[in-house]
């Protein structure tokens, strides 16, 4: 300890006693008080031995714990000059515990870069929207779209969402936006029957599904946001289309 030029100032105050170091023989302590209040003498630890007593609150028998608490079990016993500094860098650069990494933590997948769609109407987005109030037409559902690379939408009213009203309902946006290379929707039976499957393949389009339970993955939600605020100004109260 005494050889430590990192605690001169620890005995310098022990020396004046002025400071919570206290001497114990040989050995230089800090008095110092738990989180209960509980009062306890910590070992002051020089510079040399450090590395070997982080080692034994952190790994050893202590099984690799947290940054908390390889700071609440060295302070039980020990102390030095920056001694918490020195106890979050020693576990934040564990290298088992970096390969490991937290117990609750998942495994996030690789995020992948979306092209850039340059020509219009070649992906849109289709989704649902409803029940809705029954219309003068009998209409309670809209079949809606909306071209990835323009941002044009369209919103086709329709009885019922099931394949044929689905299928009747894109023919007419394709009638005036032409067939898509491709389409996004979410996973909804309209889009993933037998036979809206066989119609995207038969017309030769690439389709794909929004990730389950997310439905922030397709743009069209947030076109759905601004058509609902209009059709309760427009629609709801006149029943009509």
């Amino acid at each position: 300890q005494r050889n430590c030029t990192g605690l001169k100032p620890c005995w310098e105050k022990e020396r004046e006693g002025k400071g919570e170091f206290v001497k114990k023989g040989d050995l230089l302590f800090r008095k110092n008080k738990d989180h209960f209040g509980n009062a306890n003498l910590q070992l002051v630890i020089p510079a040399d031995l450090r590395n070997e007593i982080l080692e034994l609150c952190h790994e050893s028998t202590s099984a690799h714990l947290s940054v908390t608490k390889t700071k609440d079990r060295l302070l039980r016993h020990y102390f030095w000059p920056n001694c918490v500094k020195d106890t979050e860098n020693y576990v934040r650069s564990c290298d088992p515990c970096q390969r490991i990494g937290k117990a609750r933590e998942k495994g996030k997948a690789p995020l992948k870069l979306v092209p850039i769609i340059t020509e219009i109407f070649s992906k849109i987005n289709i989704d649902a929207v409803g029940p809705l109030p029954i219309s003068a037409k009998n209409n309670r559902y809209l079949l809606t779209a909306i071209c990835m690379s323009s941002k044009y939408p369209e919103a086709i009213p329709v009885a019922d969402i099931n394949s044929v009203s689905g299928i009747d309902a894109l023919l007419e946006v394709f009638s005036r936006m032409g067939f898509p290379r491709e389409i996004q929707c979410d996973n909804g039976t309209s889009f993933t029957s037998q036979l809206t499957t066989e119609f995207f393949e038969r017309s030769g389009i690439k389709v794909t599904h929004s990730s389950v339970h997310h439905p922030q993955s397709n743009p069209v939600e947030r076109f759905h946001r601004t058509l609902k605020r209009l059709l309760k100004v427009l629609c709801l109260q006149s029943g009509e289309d």
